[in-house]
């Protein structure tokens, strides 16, 4: 009985010790994590929305140097290699410099050409409204590996306008051919003409 009663006086001095000396208000509080959704609603902790931060982001992608960055354009002249003739195509082929200059550009060895957009027009034969038009954008020949497929009816001044976008790339190697083709369906012709702007980067080949 007296070890219960002096335990039990003990533990009485000690709570009356903590309550008569609480934390001062300026003492630093302990740190509190919560998990929150996109929303910021707490999935589980205090009511109170904390943070949760992650340090294992993905690598960014995008060119390792301004020099890297690749503005590619079709040209009237240049033929897609194997192309065939039910179909006008172009090869993209020419480099457009930041300085206004423009240069013959294939993929160097070692390097891919990363896409991430498309600009093209294609004109439909006779240059008419309301053909139905067949545009494509494809590695090496026109049918070989299509990286887009698009139908669409040529506008009052007879222009199908199209817009390829992929954020994350689309990897072309080197010696492979970036090709824009376009069919007027409604015609059962090749479109009278077809151009296309390319916009990407070149990386290495890993």
């Amino acid at each position: 009985m007296k070890r219960a009663a002096l335990f039990a006086g003990i533990v009485g001095l000690i709570g009356a010790a903590w309550i008569a000396n609480p934390l001062p208000a300026n003492a630093a509080k302990p740190d509190q994590v919560n998990v929150v959704d996109e929303t910021g609603g707490v999935l589980f902790g205090t009511g109170t929305p904390g943070s949760v931060q992650i340090t294992n982001f993905p690598l960014a992608l995008g060119p390792a140097n301004p020099s890297d960055i690749a503005t590619v354009s079709t040209h009237f002249e240049n033929v897609c290699p194997d192309s065939p003739s039910s179909v006008l195509a172009r090869v993209f082929n020419r480099l457009e410099g930041s300085d206004g200059s423009a240069h013959i550009f294939s993929i160097p060895p070692g390097k891919v050409l990363v896409i991430t957009g498309v600009e093209i027009e294609a004109y439909a034969n006779g240059i008419v409204a309301n053909h139905l038009l067949d545009v494509r954008l494809s590695k090496n020949t026109v049918n070989d590996a299509n990286i887009m497929v698009a139908t669409a009816l040529s506008d009052g001044f007879g222009i199908v306008r199209l817009h390829y976008q992929n954020p994350t790339g689309t990897v072309v190697k080197s010696g492979v051919n970036v090709c824009l083709s376009a069919r007027d369906v409604t015609a059962s012709s090749p479109a009278f003409a077809v151009h296309g702007i390319l916009s990407g980067y070149l990386a290495d080949d890993n």
